[in-house]
């Protein structure tokens, strides 16, 4: 959502006819399936659908596209926040790995990519704008082994400065004070759902012990948080009650926000709070 709830913020996978160079056949052009991502946008009520930033990348008849994943809006509406190894497609000069992007959403345009270490070729993932729009937090990714090793990074806006907040933790999602950031934490194969103290990056309470849940989103309020939870094979959308007196935190627990439903488990769920409403979560 837009912070104004006006718009949906989106990415819409489209198929076309392109060509490329073909490396069965000797590197000539042939014909191939393009599938390719383009940020969008559209109104609550499903009108006034438009197209901000296609990814699609021409050099003379070839076609290619780089990635935009992830978008997340500032506070203020105008910049969106996104994961890209754009603005040139794969065997083209300029393409790099999937790191943070920023994109200017009234011109459309995509910026070069931030000045942000990372652990190529894994690059960066899940960015957000913090409540005030001073620090965007993302994920820079890393590998122990087989399994992943990521952290979460936190970015200054205005210094342009960044720090590592907490390593062996993703999917971070800002408390609406600022003060707190829901997040993953990663324990090899085991996911759970904590929180963290946003300015230390210390775990200051544990919401889940199953080791099946992850991407955490807090409500508008302040008051719940949803998460994925994967039971058996079906992944749903679980919600806990979060009652805080000071820096203690207590949890009721709601499950079953959705039953069987096989949820995209890459996807995350997204707040809004209509002015003098109640909150949902889409």
């Amino acid at each position: 959502w837009s912070p104004d709830g006006q718009w949906i913020y989106y990415i819409d996978t489209r198929l076309k006819t392109a060509s490329w160079y073909n490396p069965d056949d000797g590197g000539a052009i042939s014909s191939y399936a393009l599938k390719y991502p383009v940020l969008c946008r559209i109104r609550p009520d499903g009108t006034g659908r438009q197209d901000i930033l296609s990814s699609l990348v021409k050099s003379g008849s070839l076609e290619s596209f780089y990635w935009i994943r992830q978008p997340s809006i500032s506070p203020d509406g105008t910049t969106a926040v996104v994961i890209s190894d754009g603005p040139t497609g794969p065997g083209l000069a300029g393409s790099g790995d999937t790191v943070v992007h920023l994109v200017n959403l009234q011109t459309g345009k995509l910026e070069p990519a931030l000045p942000l270490s990372e652990n190529p070729p894994l690059g960066h993932s899940e960015p957000a704008y913090s409540p005030d729009g001073s620090k965007i937090a993302y994920v820079m990714e890393g590998r122990s082994g087989a399994d992943g090793a990521p952290g979460i990074w936190r970015y200054d806006v205005k210094t342009g400065n960044a720090r590592l907040l907490a390593a062996g933790f993703r999917s971070p999602s800002w408390s609406p004070d600022g003060k707190y950031m829901a997040a993953t934490r990663v324990s090899g194969s085991r996911l759970d759902v904590v929180v963290l103290d946003a300015a230390t990056g210390q775990q200051v309470a544990q919401v889940t012990y199953d080791g099946f849940s992850w991407a955490p989103v807090w409500s508008p309020a302040g008051d719940e948080l949803v998460y994925m939870h994967l039971s058996s094979t079906v992944v749903d959308l679980d919600m806990t009650h979060v009652n805080r007196s000071g820096t203690a935190f207590e949890f009721r627990m709601e499950p079953n926000l959705t039953e069987y439903s096989g949820l995209d488990g890459s996807s995350r769920a997204a707040w809004y709070v209509p002015v003098g409403g109640n909150a949902s979560a889409s």
